[in-house]
């Protein structure tokens, strides 16, 4: 392309059309091998559900507020989600199964509400609330299919998040925060009852993930216990030993157990971009994710079959979308984001650098040049 039409095009872009670019991120899995999935592409994030062997995704909702929040059961018949009104951020939970109504599960707008995690059976759902004041979040559960069930197990003064399940459906995982760095995890009854500290450690110390080992014995977490970057361990619920398994000179920034418990996902943030890593549980073997583009990965979530890894990818030239990788380690895009017109190469990939600190440390950068 010539400078003159190269100064010409990029004295007609404006901004406006690369914010109205929808994105969709927080996959859920549903039975049969089908995706559910959040996308603002009306407006403002609703439900939107995708089957990996073709077709367009259909639309779930049409509210006119926003979705915030979802999870899926685990035999993924049922989606439970966060929904607030206005933007006033005080999400009240839903829950819908395809093809019905969204009905819902909490309905005092003064309270905030925040998902934890649905048990096994797919029966009950643990969730944050602050019903109690403005300020503490507890930990509550219900019935889901009887609201009215819903009760607070444990309170304390400080923020309380339940984050799963155990296999037994007897104990919730709950994440204790102190301050933003510092963390705890406590074992709970989930019929209510003391807490038991998991995690106990001086100085501050991060937990930004766990999830329960299928056979209940153990919990993989991330944390920066002891170490500068987060790391991914293991902890023996018996002897509560805990293991670090990998401790890489960048953070581990997300992490998924497959339901069989033969297989670890984690993600790790490179100088700011993600690589996914594929991790046999007995081995240690490990197999990188490939095909995918420059960007940040979340929402790691495998299929209930354990045999495909969905999470949400976006990136300098590739808006928030939904990806999906098999145990083959090749990742391929399910959801497409429509560029409205907009040419992709006018999207700068940056360039990874990194300045000097007073301390002679180096701090990672982007370094972004215009075309």
């Amino acid at each position: 392309m010539s400078t003159d039409r190269q100064a010409a095009r990029a004295a007609n872009i404006t901004v406006e059309p690369y914010l109205r670019l929808p994105i969709a991120n927080t996959p859920a899995w549903l039975a049969g091998n089908q995706l559910a999935f959040l996308d603002n592409q009306t407006g403002v994030p609703q439900l939107w559900q995708t089957d990996l062997r073709g077709g367009p995704p259909a639309a779930l909702t049409s509210f006119e507020d926003r979705i915030s929040a979802l999870l899926s059961t685990p035999d993924g018949r049922r989606l439970v989600f966060g929904m607030d009104s206005g933007g006033d951020e005080r999400d009240q939970l839903w829950t819908l199964t395809p093809g019905e109504a969204a009905t819902p599960l909490t309905t005092d707008r003064a309270v905030m509400n925040r998902l934890g995690a649905c048990s096994l059976d797919g029966r009950a759902l643990a969730y944050a609330s602050n019903a109690r004041g403005e300020i503490p979040f507890d930990v509550w559960t219900m019935d889901l299919n009887d609201p009215a069930s819903a009760r607070m197990i444990l309170a304390t003064d400080e923020t309380l998040r339940p984050i799963a399940w155990s296999p037994d459906g007897q104990s919730l995982l709950v994440h204790r925060s102190r301050t933003m760095l510092d963390n705890d995890l406590y074992l709970v009854p989930a019929a209510g009852g003391e807490p038991d500290p998991l995690t106990p450690h001086t100085g501050e110390a991060a937990i930004t993930a766990a999830e329960f080992a299928p056979d209940g014995g153990a919990i993989y977490l991330l944390t920066n216990q002891d170490r500068e970057f987060t790391a991914l361990a293991r902890l023996d619920l018996v002897t509560r030993r805990l293991d670090v398994l990998l401790s890489p000179e960048w953070d581990v920034e997300a992490l998924a157990v497959s339901p069989d418990g033969r297989w670890l996902a984690y993600a790790v943030n490179e100088a700011g971009v993600s690589a996914v890593t594929l991790r046999e549980t007995a081995s240690g073997d490990e197999r990188a994710v490939s095909a995918l583009p420059v960007g940040v990965v979340s929402g790691l979530t495998w299929s209930p079959a354990s045999d495909l890894l969905a999470f949400a990818l976006g990136g300098p030239r590739h808006p928030s979308s939904i990806w999906v990788s098999g145990l083959d380690a090749l990742a391929r895009q399910v959801t497409s984001v429509d560029l409205d017109g907009l040419d992709r190469d006018s999207f700068v990939v940056p360039e990874a650098v990194t300045y000097p600190t007073f301390d002679d440390r180096r701090i990672p950068a982007f370094w972004y040049r215009p075309a």
